[in-house]
């Protein structure tokens, strides 16, 4: 679906606007991401003894466990897991360990234990050393555990910082369709199946036909970043954005999944704008950037959602504007 009215965006013009980053200052932190409870604090506190026992340090370990053990109940505080592993560790499931590269021995470790069970101590200084924890004690953490802790907790955060990035960019993007939609009494959802562009008739058809269903069933699942709908003509457009602020094979393949949904909500005349940035991805002397850029009807990057390029109004808003209305 090409609207040829609207002057498509040139692939020079695109790269000469790029953002270096989407990064705000409450990208590289989140607070409320790095928690630790009261017991657990008690607990690690106790950890302290451990600190620069360099010749003793075996000895005073077998002595904390013996008189604290539920004390291993903070050790997936200590090391590098996901957010999900550590809580789901503390809550009691094993953590499986190979013993080897060949991966032929393994090694399992519990870390919640009711007052009646019985801990081997030796398994736990086994795991203490190996993961790399009794080096730390001995030489590197000076102060307290709770700041290294702190400290580990602060750096695992890389799965919400991307969702943050994420989120910030949509921030931007939403205020922006926000202002488009209020303009012209559009309807703006987010976070909406494909299904919900749709017009009745079209649900229809689909519905009474089994060659359609299996064609456009898992397109029509999908969740689409934003969907403008025109509720008096029943029109609707599907928006969808990424910043990419590297290289690699991801942002490849989320492309050719794009353009591939693309080709199939032309089928059925559903129109698809794509607002995508990031100059460490789209900024590079590329011909196949070139060619996926060429395969989008609508796509844009920040710059024109909020300024013109051959138009009376913003890129964005002269396309929106033309295919609700």
């Amino acid at each position: 679906m090409q609207n040829y009215k609207i002057q498509k965006l040139s692939y020079k013009a695109f790269q000469i606007e790029l953002k270096e980053t989407n990064k705000t200052y409450d990208y590289f932190i989140d607070t409320n991401n790095i928690v630790i409870d009261e017991k657990e604090k008690i607990r690690l506190n106790t950890l302290d003894v451990l600190i620069g026992k360099k010749e003793d340090f075996d000895k005073e370990f077998r002595k904390l466990l013996n008189e604290t053990p539920n004390v291993v109940s903070v050790f997936p505080l200590l090391i590098a897991i996901s957010k999900n592993d550590r809580k789901n560790y503390i809550k009691g499931d094993e953590i499986t360990i190979a013993e080897n590269y060949t991966l032929e021995r393994f090694k399992r470790y519990k870390f919640e234990f009711s007052n009646n069970d019985k801990i081997n101590i030796e398994d736990y200084l086994y795991f203490f050393d190996k993961v790399g924890l009794k080096q730390l004690y001995q030489f590197k953490i000076k102060k307290s555990t709770i700041d290294y802790v702190f400290g580990v907790l602060t750096g695992l955060d890389s799965n919400g910082r991307k969702n943050r990035g994420g989120k910030i960019f949509e921030k931007c993007i939403s205020e922006i369709l926000e202002s488009i939609c209020k303009k012209y009494n559009f309807s703006l959802t987010n976070q909406e199946k494909y299904l919900k562009a749709l017009e009745a008739d079209k649900i229809e058809e689909i519905n009474n036909n089994k060659a359609l269903q299996k064609e456009y069933k898992k397109l029509l699942k999908q969740k689409a970043d934003f969907i403008i709908s025109n509720l008096q003509n029943k029109k609707a457009i599907i928006i969808e954005i990424n910043f990419f602020n590297g290289t690699g094979s991801k942002p490849d393949s989320i492309i050719e999944a794009y353009i591939e949904r693309q080709d199939k909500l032309n089928e059925l005349n559903i129109p698809f704008i794509y607002i995508t940035d990031g100059k460490g991805y789209w900024g590079r002397e590329n011909n196949d950037l070139k060619n996926q850029f060429e395969q989008f009807n609508y796509i844009m990057n920040v710059f024109y959602t909020v300024n013109k390029y051959h138009s009376e109004n913003s890129y964005l808003e002269e396309i929106i504007k033309e295919l609700l209305s």
